[in-house]
C-alpha cells in the first residue's frame, strides 16, 4: 500500500531536471494545515525549517488550524526567530463532516483552499506537519514552475504499489487509479501532496479550490486519498 504518510524531506527537488531559479522576494511564505491532532507536530516542522536557514529573506509561516484557539496553538505563535514570523489562522473547515480515511483528516483538505485563504499572496510552499527540514528550504521557494500551477514530488509509494500489483496479478490500487480516478495506470503521474509549491494566483484564476473541494465533497468514496486524489 502506498505510504502517503511517508512524505519527502524538504531537501527533495521540486522537479528532476532543468530547475531554473526565480528572484526571491523580500518575504517568503510557508503554509501548514493542521488540527488538534497534529498541531504539536507542526511546531516541530517549523522549528526544523528555522534551524536550517542560512542568510536570506525572512520566512512567514501561515498555520491554518480548524479548531478553536488552544494552549497548544498559541504556543506555535511564539515560535519566532529573528525576522521570521508565525501566524496561526483559525478557519472554518468546509470538509469537517467528511469521514476520516486512514490517516487523512478533514484538516488535510484545507490545502485545497490556500488560494482563497491567502488572497494577497501569489506563491506559497505548503508543508505537511510530519516533514523535517534538513536544509534551507529557500531554494524550493525560488523554483521556476515554468508556467505550471504547482510543483510537487512524484508519489513513489503509489507507483511502486502499481508495479507490484502488475507483477503479482492482485490489483487493488489499479482499480482505484483506473476506475475511481479515470486514468491509465500505465501512463500517468501521481504526486505526493505533502510538499507543494503553489502558484496561488493561477489557482485562483482557475477556481481550483472551489472546484477541487466540491469534487471531493460530491464523491467522498471515490477519492481514497482525498486532497491528493483531487490534486
Amino acid at each position: 500500500m502506498p505510504a502517503r504518510g511517508h512524505m519527502p524531506s524538504a531537501r527533495s527537488p521540486m522537479s528532476v531536471r532543468n530547475i531554473r531559479r526565480i528572484k526571491m522576494t523580500t518575504c517568503l511564505n510557508v503554509a501548514l494545515c493542521v488540527d488538534s491532532g497534529n498541531v504539536d507536530q507542526a511546531a516541530v516542522t517549523i522549528a526544523s525549517v528555522l534551524a536550517h536557514l542560512s542568510l536570506g529573506p525572512p520566512l512567514t509561516f501561515h498555520v491554518f488550524y480548524d479548531a478553536p484557539p488552544s494552549r497548544r496553538s498559541r504556543r506555535i505563535e511564539r515560535l519566532r526567530v529573528g525576522p521570521h514570523r508565525v501566524f496561526v489562522r483559525y478557519v472554518e473547515n468546509r470538509f469537517r463532516d467528511m469521514a476520516r480515511f486512514d490517516h487523512v483528516t478533514p484538516a488535510a483538505l484545507l490545502r485545497l483552499q490556500l488560494g482563497e485563504f491567502l488572497p494577497d499572496l501569489d506563491r506559497v510552499l505548503y508543508l505537511d506537519a510530519d516533514i523535517l527540514a534538513v536544509a534551507d528550504i529557500r531554494p524550493l521557494l525560488a523554483t521556476d514552475l515554468g508556467g505550471a500551477v504547482a510543483g510537487a514530488v512524484r508519489d513513489l509509494g503509489l507507483h511502486a504499489a502499481l508495479a507490484e500489483e502488475a507483477a503479482t496479478g492482485r490489483p487493488d490500487h489499479v482499480f482505484h487509479v483506473r476506475d475511481a480516478l479515470g486514468w491509465d495506470p500505465d501512463d500517468f503521474t501521481y504526486v505526493n501532496s505533502g510538499m507543494l509549491l503553489l502558484d496561488l494566483a493561477a489557482l485562483r484564476r482557475e477556481r481550483f479550490g472551489e472546484r477541487a473541494g466540491q469534487l471531493v465533497l460530491d464523491h467522498p468514496h471515490r477519492f481514497r486519498w482525498r486532497d491528493q486524489d483531487a490534486i
